[in-house]
């Protein structure tokens, strides 16, 4: 409760609304156990992407790139990076109302880079 009231404090600061998508970091940031990184979707988003991106793939790109093993062996940073690089990638794929690519898990670091680069 206390993060949520934070995390509303902190969106309207910045001006976010129900259009956008936060990474936050730090112990217990995903609600998962171990989880460092979590990521928090605005009504907006989660239905503009129903299918395509849905919470069974937030919460394998929370496992995938905030667990203590990835976070230990690439750094906080790197993490956020990875997990920013990831969800920009699904987000591009996901414009394509037919792709379910990352409907449930995130993308492997070789298709990650494929698709940034293809839009670069």
């Amino acid at each position: 409760k206390e993060f949520a009231e934070w995390l509303r404090a902190q969106k309207s600061a910045l001006g976010m609304d129900s259009s956008s998508m936060v990474i936050s970091v730090g112990p217990d940031a995903s609600g998962l156990p171990e989880g460092l990184i979590g990521i928090q979707r605005g009504s907006k988003v989660i239905e503009r992407f129903q299918f395509r991106l849905t919470s069974a793939h937030f919460a394998s790109s929370e496992k995938n790139f905030g667990s203590d093993e990835y976070v230990s062996k690439n750094g906080y940073d790197q993490a956020v990076l990875d997990l920013a690089e990831n969800e920009a990638a699904c987000f591009i794929l996901a414009k394509d109302p037919s792709n379910r690519e990352c409907g449930l898990f995130a993308l492997g670091g070789s298709r990650i880079r494929e698709v940034l680069e293809a839009t670069a």
